[in-house]
Formats: C-alpha cells, structure tokens, sequence
C-alpha cells in the first residue's frame, strides 16, 4: 500500500492534481458518492469484456448518459448529476 501511496503521490504532482482526502470521522458521509458511483460503474462494467479502451467507450456511453441524467437523491427529489453541474 505505501508503494502505491506513493505512486500517486508522485503522479498528482506531475500533473498538478490536488487530492483531497477523506476527513477523519467522516468517511460515511464524504465516501457515499462515490462509493455509489463505483456500485453503478462496476455493474456496467461486469456486463461487458473490453479487448482495447476504444472497444468500452460505445457500450459506456449509454450508461454514463444515463447515469447522469438519473435525479441525485431521488426521494428528495433532487436534480439530475447534469443540472446539479451546471
């Protein structure tokens, strides 16, 4: 794991990427996004074998279409991901 630390470490600063880490005491609430992001991603991706990154991008387009036209807490009637961007 420090390997990898590292490694990204070393790759944000080449780029100039600025991580933010998850504060101490509030994994639930800062992690809940995206762990709802990797659930959705992971099901589109089980469904489908990619031989070359150009093979994923026709079948994921679809579902990133959706995926951010789906409304954020839908029970509280929140915006879309889109209009919530914008």
């Amino acid at each position: 794991m420090e390997f990898c630390g590292h490694a990204t470490l070393t790759w944000a600063h080449d780029y100039g990427v600025t991580l933010q880490l998850i504060e101490p005491g509030k994994s639930s609430q800062q992690s809940a996004y995206i762990e709802s992001f990797n659930d959705a991603s992971c099901e589109c991706l089980n469904e489908h074998c990619f031989i070359k990154q150009t093979h994923g991008r026709a079948p994921i387009e679809p579902w990133r279409c959706e995926y951010n036209e789906k409304p954020l807490k839908k029970i509280l009637g929140g915006p879309t991901s889109t209009a919530y961007a914008r």
